[in-house]
């Protein structure tokens, strides 16, 4: 991404142009995936922590990449995931481990069940990777009430039949709370 793709005003960002990196060079893809670009929506911690990195960069020409290693260069994916991302990940998996330990000992598990449960689960954790961080942000949106379309737009899909088959296993049990909901609005309506 470039700096100028980069729209506080409306809180977006478009993806237009992806970088990725082929035999060691970075090579902007004339198109991204799916053929198309697509913006996606900033929320406002997010639009201000681009504001103020928008701000250390200085006046930057709108083709310039958004985001640089230490040096200034390109920035590597695989190098940030191998030097940054993956230790942060395994750091707190690892201190999520030492609470869930507790909370399993708290429940009655032997020392050893407990450990063993709580190691295991760690190690999964560790293993994740920025797209599950997509699955997550789903799974909260369709929770806090957003709705299919919301939800499509959000995570750049072409289509709503995309997002509903690639996440239906998030909406599981959608449809008691949405009964619950409508009920309640019977209700107000009856007690009004």
């Amino acid at each position: 991404m470039t700096v100028g793709d980069v729209d506080l005003d409306a809180k977006r960002v478009w993806v237009r142009q992806p970088v990725v990196e082929v035999e060691g060079r970075l090579v902007r893809n004339p198109t991204p995936k799916g053929g198309r670009s697509r913006a996606v929506a900033v929320g406002p911690q997010l639009a201000e922590l681009l504001q103020e990195h928008l701000l250390r960069k200085g006046t930057s020409a709108a083709d310039e990449s958004l985001l640089t290693s230490p040096r200034g260069n390109g920035f590597r994916w695989n190098n940030y995931l191998a030097r940054t991302l993956r230790p942060a990940i395994c750091a707190t998996a690892t201190r999520w481990a030492v609470g869930e330990r507790k909370r399993l000992l708290a429940m009655g598990l032997s020392r050893p069940n407990a450990t063993a449960q709580a190691l295991a689960s760690a190690e999964k954790l560790k293993r994740l990777t920025p797209h599950h961080l997509r699955h997550t942000a789903a799974g909260l949106l369709w929770a806090a009430g957003a709705s299919d379309i919301e939800v499509q737009l959000i995570l750049g899909h072409a289509d709503l039949e995309t997002s509903k088959r690639l996440y239906a296993h998030l909406l599981e049990g959608s449809g008691e709370s949405a009964a619950a909901r409508v009920e309640q609005l019977r209700e107000a309506r009856h007690a009004g």
